[in-house]
Formats: C-alpha cells, sequence, structure tokens
C-alpha cells in the first residue's frame, strides 16, 4: 500500500517538506539499536514522519519500550500497551488532557509491579506505591495536615502530600480499596489530574499503573465502572512456558547489578503527549466507523447472536462511553505515530479496540460465569465463525477460562462481527 492509497486518512495540510529523509543514515541511539516499526514502515510504503517525529520515537519511545522488553519476560501487551499508555491522551476536557492510565490483571508474579517501577527509572521523576487496602482513606492517598511550629514559635497547619503527588504512581491491588471511601478522590485524580484536601484544590498529574489479580477474591471490591472509564488500557498477561520461566530466572539473578539508562525527563513526556495530540491526523471516515462501533457497542444483539440465544435474555447492559472514544483515539494516535504516521489507519483502530473495550463493556450479572461454563463444555466444532477460531486460540494461549477471559471471547468475537 502506498502513501498515495493512504491519501485519505492523512493530514492534507501536513508539511511534507519535512519528511525524513531515507537516503542519508538514520541517527539512532546505539544503546537501544535501530527500531524494528521503522524498517516494517518502509517495507509497507506507510511512512509519514517528520524529523522531530522521528527523533520523539527514536531518542524518547522506543528506548522506553525497549528497556521494558529488556527487564521483563514475555509479557509482550503489558510492554506495548503501557509504552502506548505514556504518550497517549485519555480525557479530554476544557484546559485538560487526561492521560493514558493502564489497569493490569494477571496472576501474582507475573511482573505485574516490577513493570510499574520502571518508567520513573528511564524518565526520571517520582515514583509512588500505594497499597489497596479496605480501610483507605483520602488522606492516605492524597496527603494530610500537620501542625508546624515557625520561626516565631507560632503554631499553624502545614500540608504534607501524600502518592498522590508522584510523577508515576502504582496503585498495587487497587480493588481492594473500599469504594465508598476512596472513590471519590481516585476519580478526582485520575479524571481530572487534581485533589481536593480541607477544601484546598492542587494539581497533580500522575500516570498511574494499576494492579489486580484474578486469584484472590477475598477482601476485594468490584471497580466502580466509572472509575474503570478513566483508565485507557486494562492488560491481560498470559501463562508463561517453561522456557520463559527459566529466562526470567536467568535474568532476574543479574538484577542486583542491573542499571537502566535515563532516557528523557517527564517533561518531554508531556511534550510527545501533546505532540501526538496536535499533529497525528484521524479522518471522518475512522471516526464515523468508531462512533458506528461504538453505538452497536450498547445494543450488540445482532452481532452476538450465538451468545443470546444460549442466554435467553440481553447479555450487555452498556457498551462504550463518550469518555472512552476519547481514550480509543487518544491509544489510535499514539499507536500510528509510533509506527512512523502522521495519520491513523483503521488497523491502527482495531489494534488497540480490544484493551480499550474490555473493562467499559458491562455485562448482565451472571452472564461471565454462565459462558465460561458453556464454553468450556461445548465443542468448537459446534460454534459458527469467527467465535469457533477465537475459542480454539484462546483455549491455545490459556490454561483456564475465567469471567476476565471469557469476557474477552465475547468482546473479540464483536470485534471481528462488527468493525
Amino acid at each position: 500500500m502506498s502513501l498515495l492509497d493512504n491519501f485519505k486518512y492523512q493530514d492534507p495540510n501536513f508539511d511534507t517538506s519535512r519528511f525524513i529523509d531515507l537516503d542519508n543514515d538514520l541517527d539512532f541511539d546505539p544503546d537501544f539499536g535501530p527500531d524494528p516499526y521503522l524498517e516494517e514502515g518502509i517495507k509497507q510504503g506507510k511512512l509519514t514522519c517528520s524529523e522531530k517525529q522521528f527523533w520523539y520515537v527514536s531518542k524518547v519511545i522506543w528506548p522506553v519500550e525497549s528497556s521494558f522488553r529488556r527487564v521483563l519476560v514475555a509479557q509482550d501487551d503489558l510492554i506495548k500497551y503501557t509504552t502506548l499508555g505514556l504518550f497517549a491522551v485519555g480525557d479530554r476536557d476544557l484546559g485538560h488532557l487526561g492521560r493514558g492510565h493502564v489497569l493490569y490483571e494477571d496472576d501474582p508474579g507475573k511482573g505485574k509491579t516490577l513493570l510499574a517501577t520502571i518508567p520513573s527509572k528511564v524518565l526520571g521523576g517520582k515514583w509512588e506505591r500505594f497499597q489497596g487496602a479496605n480501610d483507605n482513606v483520602p488522606a492516605d492517598l492524597i496527603g494530610g495536615w500537620v501542625v508546624d511550629v515557625d520561626e516565631n514559635d507560632k503554631r499553624y497547619f502545614r500540608f504534607v502530600p501524600g502518592a498522590a503527588f508522584a510523577d508515576f504512581l502504582l496503585l498495587d491491588e487497587i480493588n481492594r480499596n473500599t469504594p465508598s471511601f476512596l472513590g471519590g478522590a481516585l476519580l478526582e485524580l485520575l479524571g481530572e489530574g487534581k485533589v481536593t484536601s480541607r477544601g484546598v484544590t492542587y494539581s497533580t498529574r500522575p500516570f498511574a499503573i494499576m494492579t489486580m489479580n484474578w486469584i484472590e477474591a477475598e477482601g476485594t471490591y468490584r471497580i466502580p465502572p466509572p472509575l474503570l472509564d478513566r483508565t485507557m488500557f486494562k492488560i491481560i498477561g498470559r501463562p508463561f512456558t517453561a522456557d520463559e520461566y527459566a529466562e526470567i530466572l536467568e535474568r532476574t539473578s543479574r538484577f542486583v547489578d542491573f542499571e537502566l539508562k535515563q532516557v528523557c525527563d517527564v517533561k518531554l513526556v508531556d511534550e510527545i503527549r501533546l505532540f501526538i495530540h496536535r499533529n497525528v491526523y484521524v479522518s471522518k471516515p475512522i471516526r464515523q466507523a468508531m462512533g458506528r462501533f461504538i453505538a452497536i457497542s450498547h445494543n450488540p444483539v445482532n452481532y452476538l447472536s450465538w451468545f443470546h440465544e444460549k442466554f435467553q435474555a440481553p447479555i450487555v447492559l452498556c457498551g462504550i462511553s463518550a469518555r472512552g472514544a476519547t481514550h480509543w483515539e487518544g491509544a489510535a494516535k499514539v499507536h500510528a505515530f509510533r509506527h512512523y504516521r502522521n495519520y491513523v489507519l483503521p488497523e491502527d483502530v482495531k489494534e488497540v479496540l480490544l484493551p480499550v473495550f474490555r473493562h467499559r463493556m458491562v455485562f448482565a450479572p451472571s452472564v461471565l460465569e454462565f459462558f465460561s461454563e458453556e464454553l468450556l463444555k461445548t465443542d468448537p466444532e459446534d460454534l459458527p465463525e469467527p467465535l469457533r477460531k477465537i475459542l480454539k486460540k484462546t483455549l491455545a494461549r490459556f490454561d483456564k477460562i475465567n469471567s476476565s477471559i471469557t469476557a474477552d471471547i465475547i468482546l473479540q468475537t464483536l470485534i471481528e462481527e462488527a468493525w
């Protein structure tokens, strides 16, 4: 596919005189080497990259992703979507561009917390960990007021900032926080980039990485949908193979002496996010296709006929919200930017759809439990396409089917049928 074939997706006002010159040697950081996405883009004829965009990707985004891969074994989705989330715009409000927060869900000991510590090492900034617990209150996250004494021995109240004022915030086991205690503070922090204590509002815009595991349910709570809606990606890990377990043992044995190179500072990350938001073009046909799919997600009965026939009732209560639409477009923009394009293609939109979609779809009660059992006892050969193919692929990848994986099967079927 040539650039001319993609013209309807490209910004017609883009200054083509600033494209990178492929006849000259391109300058990559020797510590990280050339980026495979550049060669892929050249082969496919989908390269519309300015010198500034090339510098941002090759000197910042690719080294960040490469640093993740040097530490973590096999977790491709965690690495890919954490990188995209760091540089994507999520919420879009008046005077505020939200961040692409991510939620990891997987078994314990899969590297979720380890990966959450890496951004601060390669991007500088302050890192904080906030451990989920059912007795946490807003002051534990935001900070509190203490009595202090000035030089005249006069007492006064002084605000001591909490973990919310970090540049990178790990909300570990977020589903252990009692929603009625901490929910409002988290909504304000993740959605609006600010916190309020005793009537005083402070600006703070951390990039949040949230974790939860799907094994232990005791002492956990359902994460409220409004909080999930302020999260760009929900990422699910896959089981390790025997060789990957061996690689983990080999790699972690060197961690005591392992150092990561700092790529840039947090200020540059924000500059790149704004550059992507302003300079990556999304055409009207793509936005119309996205709007059509969002409308379908609220009433997908015509596209999930096998599921509705089995359940004998509607299985979906709510689909993607308007806020979810902005997250979806922000994710597609940074995906295109990462592949050295100044415009979004339909394949960018589809590629990021599942991790944007999976935590926003609200299913009717007992639907996921019902189909977790139903899909296991059903012969895949008796299923219609594309469900047959999706179930076979899932059974080959995962050693169990729980509610989260069942939801993925339903959503992947809807994507294949309706997108």
